[in-house]
């Protein structure tokens, strides 16, 4: 914590309230004391005029009554009449702040401190500060409203703010309001680790099987990824050794582009069969169903493909059988190419 001297920390507000509740005392014993006196001196009067006491007793029991001592009674309704007459005025001292400026090296926002702390409600706020006697300053100028925190910050000390009977709640809503309320950042530290809530068991193991889950998700992402990678790297070689049938054949550049959509069915299905086939397996008619299956899974392609192929059925060219015989090595049939009609 920030150590402030005697001034920073408000003695002169606290020697005033002393002060007040020493003058009221003081002056409400004066009165009590002087109704005192007249009580007693009207008492003796009656008592000469109905001659139950002589003139020179008369005399000697007001010089008695004149020097006598305040009795316990006397002293004790003094006390609390005094109280009751200081106490407005020393609580309304309370609301005020004669403390000396200090600098605070950093000071963080007392809202925003107290909802890192779990206490968002401001009635409550004002209840944590008194319960764990929390020191709050009053900064000389405002947070702004995207500042949390301050570095070399003059404030004052809020005297009472810890004080159940002096603290005032209007100066804690005013100030909050204003975003001048603010906690010194090492007394901020220490009630946070004070407060924060122990972790049990059970949130212990909850905590360990999401760390397990996201090691799961982990591996399975980075599985993905290089799945991704893979199936990339095929589509590329594809494509080159389809540039380089379609260049030997003479085709267009046009023609090639064209085909597309018939490769983006048979990349995932030259896939899948390279997982599922051996060598010597796929037959080009084998070729020619698989992507017909193939494209029952990806409807969206069917109008593209169809536009390609020219045809309202599916019937691979030989160059892109060939291409895809290519592509599978020696999972393909061993086989020239079929017979032109």
């Amino acid at each position: 914590m920030t150590r402030l001297n005697a001034f920073q920390r408000g003695i002169f507000q606290k020697f005033f309230s002393i002060a007040v509740y020493v003058i009221c005392l003081l002056a409400i014993a004066r009165i009590a004391d002087w109704f005192e006196t007249i009580h007693f001196t009207n008492t003796a009067k009656k008592a000469l005029r109905d001659g139950v006491i002589t003139q020179d007793i008369f005399s000697k029991f007001l010089e008695v009554i004149a020097s006598a001592d305040s009795t316990i009674y006397l002293i004790l309704s003094v006390a609390v009449m005094a109280a009751c007459i200081a106490w407005p005025i020393i609580k309304l001292s309370g609301k005020l702040n004669w403390t000396f400026v200090t600098t605070l090296p950093k000071a963080v926002e007392f809202r925003a401190a107290m909802t890192e702390l779990g206490v968002p409600e401001p009635f409550e706020q004002v209840d944590f500060v008194r319960k764990h006697e929390l020191p709050v300053f009053i900064a000389r100028t405002p947070f702004r409203a995207e500042e949390n925190e301050k570095t070399e910050i003059e404030a004052h000390l809020y005297v009472f703010g810890r004080n159940l009977a002096m603290s005032a709640r209007d100066v804690f809503e005013r100030n909050i309001g204003r975003r001048t309320l603010c906690l010194d950042i090492d007394d901020y530290e220490n009630i946070r680790q004070k407060v924060r809530t122990p972790i049990s068991a059970n949130e212990f193991a909850l905590l360990a099987e999401k760390d397990k889950e996201l090691e799961s998700i982990t591996a399975e992402s980075l599985r993905q990824k290089a799945d991704i990678t893979r199936l990339m790297d095929e589509n590329k070689a594809l494509q080159t050794q389809f540039n380089a049938m379609k260049a030997r054949e003479g085709k267009g550049i046009k023609e090639l582009r064209d085909a597309f959509p018939l490769w983006q069915v048979a990349v995932p299905m030259i896939t899948r069969m390279k997982a599922e086939g051996r060598p010597g397996q796929y037959t080009r008619p084998m070729i020619q169903e698989a992507f017909s299956k193939e494209l029952e899974q990806h409807p969206e392609l069917r109008e593209a493909v169809h536009a390609t192929l020219d045809s309202d059925e599916v019937k691979l060219p030989d160059w892109f059988v060939d291409a895809t015989r290519l592509a599978l090595g020696n999972l393909a049939s061993k086989g020239g190419r079929s017979p032109k009609a």
